[in-house]
C-alpha cells in the first residue's frame, strides 16, 4: 500500500514538472535572436513574381513552336456564343485571324445579331473532341485542320439545346513566325 501511494505521488510530481516546464517555455522564455551574420531561412511563399515593365501590343508574344494541339480551346471559343453575351466569343477569336478571316468575323457577328434579334434567347456551345491534321505544308506555310465536333443549339430556353455532331475545317497560314487561321468552315449538321 505504501508503494501505491509512493508511485502515484512520484507520478503527480513528474506531471506537475512536465506541467510547469510547458508554462515556462511557452510564456517566460524569449526568443533567441539570430546572431549577425546568420542566413534566415527563405519563405518561398513571400517571394513575389517579377513584374513585367513592358507594354503589351496588339500581337501575342509567344515565341514558342506552334503546337496544333493547343487549339481546341480556342476553337470552342469561336464556335461558342450566345445572343446574351452580344457574340462577343466570335470577335475575341479575332487575335488568332488573319485580317481577311478577321473582316469576315465582324460580317458574320451581325448577321447574327439580326438574325437572332427577335428571339429571346439564343445560344450555341461547341467542344472539340478530336481533331485530325489534314494537310501540313511549312515550307508553304499552309495547313488544314479537320475538327469533329459536339454542338448545342439552344433557342428559347437555356435548358432545352438541341445536340448536334459537326465537322469543322480549320485553313492555318503562317504571318511571319505565327500559324494564323485563315479560313473556317463548317461541315453541314
Amino acid at each position: 500500500m505504501i508503494n501505491r501511494k509512493r508511485a502515484l505521488i512520484l507520478i503527480l510530481l513528474v506531471g506537475l514538472l512536465i506541467i510547469a516546464i510547458i508554462i515556462y517555455l511557452v510564456w517566460f522564455k524569449k526568443p533567441v535572436a539570430p546572431t549577425p551574420g546568420a542566413a534566415k531561412p527563405i519563405n518561398p511563399a513571400l517571394i513575389k513574381p517579377e513584374i513585367s515593365t513592358s507594354t503589351p501590343g496588339t500581337k501575342p508574344r509567344n515565341y514558342q513552336k506552334y503546337d496544333v494541339s493547343k487549339e481546341a480551346p480556342h476553337l470552342e471559343r469561336f464556335g461558342s456564343f450566345s445572343k446574351q453575351s452580344n457574340y462577343g466569343n466570335i470577335e475575341d477569336s479575332k487575335l488568332f485571324m488573319t485580317k481577311d478571316l478577321s473582316a469576315w468575323v465582324d460580317t458574320y457577328a451581325a448577321k447574327l445579331r439580326s438574325d437572332h434579334a427577335a428571339q429571346t434567347y439564343y445560344d450555341i456551345e461547341t467542344k472539340a473532341l478530336s481533331f485530325k491534321v489534314d494537310n501540313f505544308d511549312a515550307k508553304l506555310g499552309k495547313a488544314t485542320v479537320i475538327v469533329a465536333t459536339l454542338r448545342r443549339e439552344s433557342t428559347e430556353a437555356v435548358n432545352k439545346a438541341t445536340p448536334y455532331s459537326q465537322n469543322l475545317t480549320l485553313g492555318y497560314v503562317r504571318v511571319d513566325d505565327n500559324w494564323l487561321v485563315n479560313d473556317v468552315r463548317w461541315a453541314n449538321k
